[in-house]
Order: C-alpha cells, then sequence, then structure tokens
C-alpha cells in the first residue's frame, strides 16, 4: 500500500499563506529534506496554477524551484536533492525541463569564486564571520575551503539573477529546520534578521519548514529554536 502524499492541495494553500510571494522556496526545500520527492511535482503544480499566468512565469517559477533544491542540497544531501529534482523533472513537459546550466560551469574560475563566496560569507555572517569560518577552518581546513568556495561562492552566490541573498537564507533554514540541525538553524535565523528579513518573514518559512516535517514525518530530537528579535 503506498504512502499518501502528503503535498495536499489544503497544506500547500496553508504554506501559501504563510509567506506568500515565494512560500515554495523554502516548502520545496523542506519536502526533499524530509525524503519526500514526490511532493515536488504536486508543489509546482499548485504554485502554477496559483501565480503563473503565462509559459514565461512558469519557466522562471520552475527555475527557482529547480535551483532552490540544489541549492539545499549542501544542507540536505544530494541524494535526497536528486531524488527531488528527478521528480520534478519527470513530470514536466520538455518546454520547462532543464535545457542548460544556470551556471558559468564551462568559464568559472575559482579566484572568483572565493571571491564572490567571501563576500557572500560576511554580508550573511557579519560580525560573526571571522569565528564562524576559523571554526569551519579549525575542524577540517577542507570543509573550510568548500563553505567558503563551492559552497557559497558557487552554490549558494551563483544565481543572484534567482534569488535574493534573503531567499538563499530561506533556503537555508528550511533544509536545516526539516533536516533537524538545531545549532546552524539557530545561526541562520539570526543570520536572515541580520540581512533584513523581519520576524514575521522568518517566523513563516521557520513555520513552513515545520509544517512540511509534520506532514512528512519528521521526528525533532531538540527543539527548534525561535526567531530572534
Amino acid at each position: 500500500m503506498s504512502t499518501p502524499n502528503p503535498a495536499t492541495p489544503e497544506l500547500l494553500a496553508h504554506l501559501a499563506s504563510l509567506l506568500p510571494e515565494n512560500w515554495y522556496i523554502p516548502a520545496s526545500v523542506a519536502f526533499t529534506a524530509a525524503g519526500v520527492p514526490e511532493a515536488l511535482p504536486a508543489l509546482y503544480a499548485f504554485a502554477a496554477a496559483q501565480g503563473c499566468k503565462s509559459e514565461e512565469e512558469k519557466v522562471v517559477l520552475v527555475r527557482r524551484i529547480r535551483d532552490a533544491v540544489f541549492k539545499g542540497g549542501i544542507l540536505t544531501g544530494y541524494a535526497r536533492a536528486i531524488n527531488a529534482l528527478l521528480a520534478l523533472h519527470e513530470s514536466l513537459p520538455p518546454s520547462l525541463q532543464a535545457s542548460s546550466s544556470e551556471r558559468p560551469i564551462d568559464t568559472v574560475k575559482m579566484d572568483d569564486a572565493r571571491k564572490r563566496g567571501k563576500e557572500f560569507f560576511e554580508e550573511l555572517y557579519g560580525p560573526t564571520a571571522e569565528n564562524v569560518q576559523g571554526l569551519l577552518d579549525g575542524i577540517y581546513p577542507d570543509l573550510g575551503f568548500f563553505s567558503s568556495t563551492i559552497a557559497y561562492g558557487l552554490v549558494y552566490g551563483g544565481t543572484p539573477e534567482l534569488h535574493t541573498t534573503m531567499e538563499s537564507s530561506f533556503v537555508q533554514i528550511a533544509a536545516l529546520v526539516a533536516g533537524d540541525t538545531p545549532r546552524q538553524v539557530g545561526w541562520h535565523l539570526a543570520n536572515v534578521r541580520r540581512i533584513g528579513a523581519t520576524k514575521e518573514q522568518a517566523s513563516a518559512v521557520r513555520e513552513i519548514a515545520l509544517e512540511v516535517g509534520r506532514a512528512c514525518g519528521v521526528r525533532w530530537r531538540s527543539a527548534v529554536p525561535e526567531v530572534p528579535e
């Protein structure tokens, strides 16, 4: 007996009411983190029906969802991101399937990625950036390099035309909440407030991830941090 898809119209409508402009970004990442890839086609179809009046708008929507899941893969794990992206891909007509990279993968230079990653990391972490980078470098230098250059330079910071810095932060929060990693949830809730998100926006992203997690059977071992003032 198959398990019902938790991405019901009722749940999706509720999620959309929490963050009307871009609810589908944290929601798609939270479903991915929870290991429910079959939710992605339903989520896209609902979001398209709700907000797209043209084929061009559908193209933009699906690009934003795809790249959110890809960015979230840094934290959800790429096995889960692959499963979610595959489920979405197979549900789309050829005109909406990805045909080229969103990033200049043939011409990217590591020095450029390192510079962009440092700028993005410092924007997000503010006065705590040096300490956090030092922690990552101290744990394992390869981890520090990966975070600053690959994750922040190429992945999170690689498509500013698709997601604002704040939306990329929403991706991180959704992945971390649904993935039950409270230490990092606290970091990134503080970060998103630092870069200008209102308490209501940050709370909505947190709640979307919690609602998705509950619907998908996630069990949290620790309390999920609250949004700071």
